[in-house]
Parts: C-alpha cells; structure tokens; sequence
C-alpha cells in the first residue's frame, strides 16, 4: 500500500513537473546534434531506422513450428553466426536487437526486478550482437545514431501504443548506462545524448502527463550525467534514482523537478 501511495505521489509530481528552466527541447534539434549515417535507412512511419547491413534470421515470429520451440531454443535462435557477428557493423548489431525471432521485451516481462536498468544487464549475457557491440570501439557513437534516428511521431496512437515498441525504445536507452558506452563519450556527446532524452521527455510529457517512459528517461539522464550532478545532489537519492526508475521512493520524487531542470541546464553548459 506505502508503494502505491508513493507511486501516486510521483505521477501527481510529474503532472506538474512541466520544465520552466529553458525553452522545451525540440525534437528535430536534438537529432540535428547527432549526424545520421548514410548506412542507415529512415522510413516514413517507422519508429526505428533499419540499416544497410542488417542481419536477416532464418527464423522469424512467424515461422512455421516457432511455437514447438523451446525456450532456450528460441534463445539460440537470437544469436547472430560467428561470421556475421564479426564483419556486421555496429548499427547492424544494434538493428538486430529488434529483428529477432523472440521479442527482447519477454527479456524484461520474465524478470522478477523492477528496474529496468537492472534488467538490462543481462542483454550481453543473454544476446551475443550486445557482447560484441560493448567491445567495438564505435558503440557509443552508433547508439547515439541509432538513437536519434528514432521517431516518436510513427505512433498513430499514444492510447494503444504499444509494450514492444516501448520495450524497443527502453533497450536504447538502458544501453546508455553501460560502463562501456559511458566510457566511449565525450562531455560534449553527454550533452546531445541528454538533449535526445529531453526531447523525448518533453513529448512522453506533453502527451500523457505521466508514465513510466517520462521516469525511465529521467534515470537515464541520471546515467549519463552522474560525475556532473554529484556536487549538487544527495549520491543516495542519485543511486536510488538511476536505479530503480524512481516512481516508488518518496525521496527521489521531489528531487525530480530539480533533475530535470539540472539536465537542462547541462545540455547549455
């Protein structure tokens, strides 16, 4: 009951957490930031870009005798061959993360943690596209890519939008808190990946109010912009934050308005 009533506490919190430090952050400049590579192909009313060298399964959610599998044969069956994974490029490995012939959304479903970050450390246990992306020495810059080269407006409608696109999308962003990814950026690739989390922020808000992509991206700025926000911020409340997705600690909620207007702030640093 305490969790329900704290939960409540943050929507209401959301609700009026509209950012008045700064003007909004607009979507197409977020992207305008980050250069979108020529390997990879945008199509109107597509939520992800596809990409050249895309890898294709020989089996698909479709495929006939799919459902006789087992579990760990449907694992199997999301691996990328030796030789692909190899010579595919970092956008490939990334592609193939939503091309898989079992939804990478049952990877969190099946889990007994609710935090999503916590969640995601077994994507390069479970797919080895993700081992080999934490090892190239392109990975941040291809998630960044990738990342903004998303499109929030392919969804008709925000009533029935989906838990697998969201699934899709959150697998992005959990990827930023990876000791690898972080390591790879810049203070200045920092700033245009927050700038991309805002964007998306601002939209989820405007949109719905509250939900839990509006928490899960606010954690992931948190990530991205730890080192920074230490000096001014409770560690406790950080970790608790980053981790946990804030909506059921009391104390996390009220920082909320002051972590999103810090994130503001740091894109114009």
């Amino acid at each position: 009951m305490l969790a329900v009533i704290m939960l409540s506490c943050f929507l209401c919190q959301c609700k009026s957490n509209k950012v008045d430090d700064g003007e909004e952050v607009d979507d197409r400049e977020a992207v305008e930031d980050i250069e979108i590579s020529d390997d990879l192909i945008i199509t109107e009313g597509s939520c992800f870009p596809d990409v050249v060298d895309k890898y294709v399964y020989p089996i698909t959610p479709r495929s006939e005798g799919r459902e006789t599998m087992t579990l760990e044969e449907q694992w199997k069956a999301c691996q990328l061959p030796d030789d692909v994974l190899k010579s595919i490029s970092s956008l490939g490995l990334i592609r193939s993360l939503y091309d898989m012939p079992r939804s990478i959304s049952l990877l969190y479903i099946g889990s007994s943690n609710p935090s999503g970050f916590s969640q995601a450390r077994a994507l390069p246990v479970r797919f080895n596209s993700v081992q080999e992306l934490l090892t190239r020495e392109d990975a941040a810059s291809s998630l960044m890519t990738f990342y903004a080269a998303t499109k929030l407006d392919c969804i008709e409608s925000w009533s029935t939008y989906s838990s697998k696109v969201d699934c899709q999308l959150a697998t992005l962003e959990y990827l930023f808190s990876f000791s690898e990814i972080l390591d790879q950026l810049s203070r200045e690739d920092k700033k245009k990946v927050v700038k991309k989390f805002l964007a998306n922020y601002e939209i989820f808000f405007q949109v719905r109010g509250s939900w839990p992509p509006c928490v899960r991206l606010m954690a992931a700025m948190i990530w991205v912009m730890y080192d920074d926000m230490l000096p001014y911020f409770d560690e406790k409340i950080l970790t608790l934050a980053k981790w946990s997705h804030a909506g059921i600690n009391i104390e996390v909620v009220d920082s909320i308005d002051d972590i999103i207007a810090f994130a503001k702030k740091f894109i114009l640093k």
